[in-house]
């Protein structure tokens, strides 16, 4: 009697952990409301550490859950992935294969965690990369369409010179394909030697043509919080008092750089302490999501349609063309944007520069249909 007793007693006290174990959703959560200089550290801990013993039943959670939190939550997320990869080899039980990749080819599934998904299932099936990447060539995630888009090179560059007419088509497709700007430049180089024409501009979306007017007043930098006329309004007929007092006005110019950068030295002057306003308008047919990528070596402000979405006061540390990437919103119809450069005062030979790069995209770098308005220009400058 006494053992049947103690043997329910068991069972109750088992059944009640068990009820009230938590759920891989629960862990996650606690996770995610790690923050900064520690914030939550010590219950994620725990949570992390109850996540990794949870094993295949808390992977696709998991895997999901980083694609949709913020950095240092999903950091360790990541971690956790890793954990229950490690231990399941120690245990001899491999992580499965099969719902890895159907986990991977569900593209509606966040980007990150499928490239994650797609690197653990890599491990397990060397053959996986031959199956999967030649369907991958339009994937929105970027890291898997680039890996599709180096393997189909690597396939067809024995081409380029046995067929030269197929390697062209190849390459055409890989070029219209790609989306980071360093293989996109790799594909172009190919093209050239393959004397197939294509438009950096129009692959990137660059807008090549902006009215501009300047300088502006900034000695000791007074000029970059200060709002001059066009923050209030664009007027492109409208006149201002410049730098040093002298009048200034809009200017229609065009940049013939390859990679649409635009050199304000050229076009306004060489000036130091003094501010540039660039200004385009585009056109939408429909509200759509967008980002703004832009490359600046001088301080930058980006306005659409009179909201400041982003500022950067930095000065001479380089620039790219996908420097700053800005989420916007584009309104069906015109859409005005502007840009506020301001050039500080150093004297190097090093920070001369006084330029930027400007284009409209989606989330993997891609072109979206707007038509650039304003196109008139008289002035042209090129490298």
């Amino acid at each position: 009697m006494c053992r049947i007793f103690l043997y329910s007693a068991f069972l109750l006290t088992f059944s009640t952990f068990g009820a009230f174990a938590a759920t891989p959703e629960e862990l996650i959560q606690r996770i995610r409301a790690t923050g900064k200089e520690g914030k939550g550290n010590a219950n994620a801990s725990v949570a992390w550490k109850e996540l990794v013993a949870l094993g295949e039943l808390a992977l696709f959670p998991t895997l999901t859950a980083i694609g949709t939190s913020e950095p240092i939550p999903a950091n360790w997320l990541r971690s956790a992935i890793d954990a229950m990869a490690q231990k399941a080899k120690q245990e001899g039980k491999p992580l499965p294969a099969q719902k890895l990749e159907a986990y991977v080819v569900d593209r509606t599934n966040p980007a990150s965690s499928r490239r994650l998904a797609y690197e653990l299932l890599v491990s397990l099936d060397a053959q996986a990369p031959d199956r999967l990447l030649k369907g991958m060539l339009d994937d929105p995630s970027t890291e898997l369409r680039r890996d599709a888009i180096a393997a189909m090179i690597a396939k067809t560059e024995p081409l380029i010179s046995s067929d030269p007419k197929t390697a062209a088509k190849v390459y055409r497709q890989l070029f219209a394909a790609s989306r980071d700007p360093d293989q996109v430049q790799a594909i172009a180089k190919t093209l050239d030697q393959l004397k197939v024409e294509y438009s950096l501009i129009k692959h990137f979306n660059l807008i090549d043509q902006w009215w501009l007017c300047g300088p502006f007043e900034s000695a000791n930098g007074t000029g970059w919080n200060r709002k001059f006329e066009p923050e209030f309004k664009v007027d492109l007929s409208a006149s201002y008092e410049g730098k040093g007092g002298k009048p200034i006005s809009w200017i229609p110019a065009t940049t013939t750089d390859k990679l649409g950068v635009v050199d304000l030295n050229k076009l306004l002057g060489k000036h130091k302490g003094a501010v540039a306003y660039a200004f385009a308008a585009v056109e939408s047919a429909t509200e759509q999501d967008v980002e703004f990528r832009v490359g600046s070596i001088v301080a930058v402000k980006v306005f659409l349609n009179g909201e400041n979405l982003f500022e950067k006061e930095e000065y001479h540390h380089g620039m790219s063309i996908d420097q700053y990437i800005v989420k916007a919103k584009l309104k069906p119809g015109r859409n005005e944007i502007l840009l506020k450069l301001t050039q500080n005062e150093q004297t190097e030979q090093w920070a001369q520069k006084w330029e930027f790069s400007f284009r409209i995209c989606d989330a993997t770098g891609g072109a979206v249909p707007v038509r650039l308005l304003q196109e008139k220009t008289v002035k042209k400058e090129g490298k």
